[in-house]
């Protein structure tokens, strides 16, 4: 082994409770960078695994192309699936909305939000059991001719449904009654999907029922190991444009919609995180090795050259970093299963798997090491030129003034990277460009800053601890050094804080504000059977309350964006393919739009197009309004055509606007109801509805449910509507505060730190104090002092730096989610941060002054 690593290792097992605090520091540092770049992949992950837990061991699933209906005859296109080479077993699937006839209020949340996605039966062969996406529980699967049901068994518990008990549907064809045989485990497969409101019935049972013998929604098709992707473009040759060959998770694109906004937060969150990471592991490293830096310079004098003392530092930063590396992949593997399993009870998914993806493992890791070496070799070299007895005064001297000039400069170009004008994905490189610089200048000018705090914080530190207080103040300037780090972890705590705040802030006020414009009705109607043609016309007649009646389709069409990016640095959503993508069609009546007349609004992108133009577009037909989320992620503006799919085809139709839109995910257009027939067809799946002045909500949802009992309306009053939408976007994002408070522990942990290693460096000190009659309460009220001042400082300055980070890091989370946000300084945050910054820094010196207090006089003399 060679002497210097020898050396190394010998000064971190001597300083064991030093070599601790610093592995801790950069451990906790990767841990932070590695959960946050890991939670997105997690979700994703697990999402993707509950859509294909649903489809069971389907590999490949054939649905009717853009000319078929909702259903299709099986015998023309089964016998052509089994006989593909590489198709091991072929299914055929029906699938159903009903609702079960029992005075059950089923309230759920869908892709569309406020809309109820209703209960499911699924019509499947059920002699084959060993392929359905599915295992029994309780009782046994319904077997064909005996109208028997399998209920997921939460669903079933929850209301009281046993085995043997008698159920009714209602359905498009009427009331259907199915005795149920058996309950289905809903934490696996097909009963984990829709909130577990989903059934299995006997396919031949449930088409009779429906009236639909010999139909199916779509096939469920098994391939041979490995012969999914050939399988998949013999189908797509064998079967054409009638059909369409998707893989079961393909369903899902709309369905994730939410998902993404969530993992872009997390992916702007994440970039913040590697400055705090960082800076975590800089601040513990490199307090430690200044405190070394009389030990070099003495090592100088004995044997080493400057050189040798340089790679001693370097070596021990690489054995520190590497004990980090393997404590913060454990910790930060910990924390993103826990960030995980509480975005799986918020949002609603099953956490089925844990994701480690090793592009986070290499980042976390290289941060780690990075900061390390550069902790380690900065002091090192700064010790390798001291002269030896300069070395032994300078822990007693306050920092030159050449760092604070360097920390100046780099302050200004952190303030001009927060005020520029970055653009699509270069945002979140300028997020951590500035974090980056603001977080380095502050630790260079913090120490400068120092006099001046202690200026105006002595009188009252004095006032509160005494004599203590002002010792508190003298030692935090003699520490300035170490101190001006720590007062940087703070910064970083306090300004991600502040930032990240304003941008959720600014996403939910979005979400609310579009809300607030385009939500508008009294009450939002849905049923699980379809509306009559004269719907409107019957409520009108029928409830008087009601004043307008305004139709809404929904869709799910595939998009084809284009081929390539325009320019490079667009957003992540630009299309390199051909292959189309599933956006939500949203289809509504254009007179609700009528700038005079209508009661709708939208929000529209300045410079794309306004109320007249969209009530234009809507009432000419044949044309669309682009989302903002369509905008950013893929271009689309006005006066643009886009290609959507059609009954008739791919078909072009021209833009004219573009509004801002939050359904499914922001992936949406919006045209006539007229064109519904290019769709699909059918009648509206949403009725929006106003009421006469003066009317009672709860009243009218009541008279218009008893006017139309055969349709068993779902009535969801506007107030709920809203809050249902505003409740789901916070949940998207309370993710980000327990990342956030993880940023203030850790950054209260340095400040811990730092104050621990001040300690270990004024032994003699404390020990000549204790002797002259400080007692061991004053010397645990001295350092809780200094740790006052260091977090307060750090405070302010944080605050500052979070202002200026707003509208990057909201930039750099527009540029990621596609929409069009807007900073909003969470003021009430800023000032409960200011005043309890000293009872942070209060917290953060406990275990220190304990410390302290308990060191006698005699072992501090021995430790000097």
């Amino acid at each position: 082994m060679h002497p210097l690593f020898r050396l190394a290792l010998r000064n971190l097992f001597r300083y064991r409770s030093r070599t601790l605090a610093t592995t801790l520091g950069v451990a906790l540092g990767i841990a932070a960078v590695l959960a946050t770049l890991s939670i997105g992949d997690n979700v994703e992950a697990n999402v993707r695994g509950a859509l294909q837990a649903a489809a069971g061991r389907a590999s490949l699933l054939v649905t009717p192309g853009a000319e078929g209906r909702a259903v299709f005859p099986v015998a023309e296109v089964l016998p052509s699936v089994q006989a593909t080479p590489g198709v091991s077993r072929a299914y055929p699937v029906l699938n159903v909305r009903a609702e079960p006839v029992r005075d059950i209020q089923v309230q759920a949340d869908s892709v569309l939000p406020g809309v109820d996605s209703g209960f499911q039966l699924s019509g499947r062969r059920t002699d084959a059991p060993e392929d359905l996406p599915a295992e029994l529980a309780e009782g046994r699967l319904p077997e064909a001719g005996s109208m028997g049901v399998a209920l997921a068994e939460g669903f079933a518990r929850s209301r009281n449904i046993a085995v043997g008990d008698p159920i009714t549907f209602a359905s498009q064809v009427g009331e259907l009654t199915f005795t149920v045989t058996g309950l289905l485990d809903d934490s696996l497969g097909y009963p984990t999907t829709n909130g577990g409101r989903v059934g299995i019935a006997a396919l031949a049972d449930l088409q009779e029922a429906l009236r639909l013998p010999g139909r199916a929604s779509f096939i469920e098709v098994i391939t041979e190991p490995g012969a999914s992707t050939q399988v998949q473009e013999a189908l797509r040759a064998r079967l054409g444009e009638a059909y369409a060959v998707t893989l079961p998770a393909g369903s899902g694109n709309l369905a994730t919609g939410v998902v993404d906004t969530l993992q872009s937060g997390l992916q702007i969150l994440a970039a913040t995180l590697i400055a705090l990471g960082g800076f975590m592991a800089y601040n513990t490293f490199s307090a430690s090795v200044v405190e070394r830096q009389r030990e070099f310079a003495l090592l100088r004098t004995v044997c080493l050259t400057r050189a040798q003392v340089q790679r001693l530092a370097l070596a021990e930063a690489l054995l520190v970093s590497f004990l980090g590396i393997l404590v913060g992949l454990t910790i930060g593997v910990a924390l993103s299963a826990a960030i995980t399993y509480l975005n799986a009870l918020t949002l609603g998914f099953e956490f089925r798997t844990l994701v480690v993806p090793v592009t986070s493992v290499v980042v976390a890791s290289l941060v780690g090491v990075g900061v390390s070496l550069l902790a380690g070799l900065l002091p090192a070299r700064t010790a390798s030129n001291t002269h030896p007895l300069a070395a032994v005064r300078q822990s007693s001297e306050l920092p030159s003034l050449r760092a604070p000039l360097w920390g100046w400069g780099l302050l200004a170009a952190g303030v001009g990277a927060s005020l520029a004008p970055w653009e699509g994905r270069l945002a979140v490189l300028g997020a951590a460009l500035a974090m980056g610089l603001l977080f380095a200048g502050v630790s260079l000018t913090a120490p400068a800053l120092l006099r001046p705090t202690l200026a105006l914080m002595t009188p009252l530190l004095r006032r509160l601890f005494g004599v203590s207080g002002a010792l508190g103040s003298s030692f935090a300037l003699r520490n300035a050094a170490r101190n001006g780090v720590a007062v940087g972890a703070v910064v970083v705590g306090m300004g991600l804080t502040i930032g990240v705040g304003a941008m959720v802030a600014g996403i939910n006020t979005a979400i609310r504000s579009w809300v607030d414009t385009t939500v508008v009705g009294d009450l939002f109607v849905t049923a699980p059977v379809n509306f009559p043609q004269d719907f409107p016309e019957a409520v009108r007649a029928r409830v008087p309350q009601i004043d307008e009646v305004s139709g809404v389709g929904l869709r799910v069409v595939r998009f084809m964006p284009e081929a390539e990016p325009e320019a490079a640095g667009e957003s992540r959503g630009r299309a390199r393919g051909a292959a189309g993508r599933s956006v939500a069609l949203v289809l509504v009546d254009p007179e609700r739009f009528n700038p005079e007349s209508g009661f709708g609004r939208f929000q529209f992108i300045p410079g794309q197009g306004d109320a007249a133009s969209a009530y234009a577009t809507l009432k000419a037909g044949g044309q669309v309004l682009a989302a903002n989320t369509m905008l950013d992620r893929f271009g689309v503006s006005q006066g643009d055509e886009v290609t959507l799919r059609t009954n008739e085809g791919l078909r072009d139709f021209r833009v004219g606007g573009v509004v801002v839109d939050f359904t499914g995910g922001g992936e949406a257009f919006v045209a006539s109801l007229a064109d519904a027939e290019l769709f699909g067809g059918g009648t509206p799946d949403l009725f929006v509805m106003t009421l006469v002045p003066g009317t009672d909500p709860e009243a009218a949802r009541e008279a218009l449910v008893a006017a139309f009992p055969e349709l068993y309306l779902d009535v969801t009053l506007n107030q709920n509507y809203r809050q249902r939408i505003l409740t789901l976007t916070q949940q998207t994002f309370s993710t980000t505060n327990g990342l956030l408070a993880l940023a203030i522990f850790i950054a209260a942990l340095g400040v811990a730190n730092t104050l621990g290693m001040n300690l270990a460096t004024r032994q003699h000190e404390i020990a000549v104090l204790r002797t002259l009659g400080l007692s061991r309460r004053g010397v645990g009220r001295l350092v809780t002092a200094e740790g006052i001042v260091i977090v307060t400082l750090g405070t302010v300055l944080g605050v500052l730096a979070g202002v200026l980070l707003s509208s990057v890091i909201t930039a750099g989370a527009g540029a990621l989610t596609g929409f069009r946000i807007e900073p909003v300084y969470p003021w009430r945050l800023m000032a409960v941060a200011l005043l309890a910054s000293p009872f942070v820094g209060l917290f953060a010196s406990l275990a220190p002054a304990r410390r302290a207090a308990r060191l006698s006089p005699v072992a501090a003399m021995g430790g000097a």
